[in-house]
């Protein structure tokens, strides 16, 4: 800092030298140049004539400026290269002393990360390598990016791939996804996330209670928009956090199983069923397509410490039971309907014993049958009561009756209800 400041102080000094001899060599001049003008009164014919020939002949070069004495006129300054650096560096130190609050997003210790990553840990150590994540909301620049650590940090517990994150560079193709799912869970962004899943990336993770999503308009309208068509496949709620299958395949996944070919689609494939429910006064089918069930991905957190496999990756036990499985059933109407039916799912034990049921609206009646469009096909996914075997049917709340179910062949169903059998993937 002192050096800066002699500097500028050097810099001062030499701007008042250079005035000053500026000022003489100025006053000088133009003196003589003055007397030379009076002097053309009455000697202009001799300098014309003697003079001004003597300046042809050989002493053209002389000028006002040679009649001042040299010790008169100070020397020009010539710039001193060691002052020079002496400046530079101390502006140097002025810049590098100057000190900005800088952003920071707190990650925490491996045992308070959220829940939803030792989820996926659970998932790492079952079937490690070759898949990504990506996560909502994306913090991308313009924007703040510094909340991306809190994205790449848990990675590390089962070394997935990640899509988010940031390193002070921001690549055009980061900013293009960034603006792609900004309206998440509208059409733009959903085909984006088919395509990311296409190329691995096999989860989404949802934050809602980070800006800029709203966390009650999640939960009243665009969980269940997300919910309801076949590209996020629940996966389970994790605390504040919503984690989702990408299905690549969308619909196909439904009614073209032959168009899969992504090894793990494969291996878990959905249930095709087809099992026709109509509505008797109007002869309006609804068809129950297919149906997925899975156990949770357990909530591995902390509880009962630190141990370590041959894998090497801390795993953080729980003392907490499972979470309840998924039922996920995929519906399909061929006309409009004017009465909200309900779906019951009644879950057996061994012995054909009714040991719990998760009956409601498709998709908490956020989505009711009245609002299908014909040929859409309506994903409803629920926890249900853990169980050996499942009946699944529809009902009307209002006078309790079971619409009649039938097999692709005709043959009605007892009970007017199909039999699912539980199965893990």
């Amino acid at each position: 800092v002192g050096l800066g400041v002699a500097g500028l102080v050097e810099i001062g000094s030499r701007g008042i030298r250079e005035s000053g001899n500026q000022g003489i060599r100025e006053s000088g001049t133009r003196g003589i140049r003055d007397s030379e003008g009076i002097g053309g009164l009455g000697d202009w014919g001799i300098g014309d004539s003697g003079t001004r020939g003597l300046g042809d002949s050989g002493d053209r070069g002389l000028s006002p400026d040679s009649l001042i004495p040299d010790s008169l006129i100070p020397e020009s300054p010539i710039p001193d290269p060691p002052l020079i650096l002496a400046l530079v560096v101390g502006l140097l130190l002025v810049a590098e002393a100057f000190a900005a609050p800088l952003p920071l997003a707190p990650v925490g210790a491996m045992e308070d990360f959220p829940s939803v990553y030792y989820a996926l840990q659970r998932e790492a150590l079952r079937e490690p390598g070759g898949w990504g994540v990506v996560e909502l909301p994306m913090h991308v620049a313009p924007a703040p990016e510094f909340p991306e650590t809190k994205r790449m940090y848990p990675s590390t517990l089962g070394w997935w791939g990640v899509v988010n994150g940031y390193s002070g560079f921001t690549p055009a193709r980061q900013m293009a996804l960034s603006q792609a799912l900004a309206d998440f869970p509208d059409e733009r962004a959903l085909r984006t996330l088919e395509k990311l899943g296409a190329d691995g990336v096999r989860y989404l993770i949802v934050h809602p209670g980070e800006a800029p999503m709203d966390r009650a308009i999640w939960e009243s309208t665009d969980r269940w928009e997300a919910e309801r068509g076949t590209t996020l496949l629940p996966a389970g709620r994790y605390g504040p956090d919503d984690l989702y299958l990408i299905n690549p395949y969308a619909d196909d996944l439904i009614t073209n199983l032959a168009a899969v070919t992504d090894p793990y689609f494969s291996a878990h494939a959905l249930t095709p069923l087809n099992v026709r429910f109509t509505i008797p006064t109007s002869g309006t089918d609804i068809w129950l397509l297919a149906y997925w069930k899975v156990g949770s991905l357990e909530d591995w957190k902390t509880g009962n410490g630190a141990i370590y496999q041959s894998t090497n990756l801390p795993i953080y036990q729980s003392t907490n039971h499972p979470a309840e499985p998924r039922l996920t059933l995929y519906w399909q109407t061929s006309a409009p309907l004017d009465t909200e039916y309900t779906v019951f799912v009644h879950s057996l034990n061994a012995q054909g014993e009714l040991v719990g049921q998760a009956d409601g609206p498709p998709l908490a009646n956020h989505y009711p049958t009245t609002a299908w469009r014909p040929g859409e096909i309506v994903q409803d996914s629920r926890l249900v009561p853990a169980g050996d075997r499942y009946l699944v049917g529809l009902y009307d709340p209002v006078t309790g009756e079971r619409l009649p179910a039938f097999t692709a062949d005709g043959t009605r169903l007892a009970d007017d209800a199909v039999m699912l059998v539980a199965g893990q993937r």
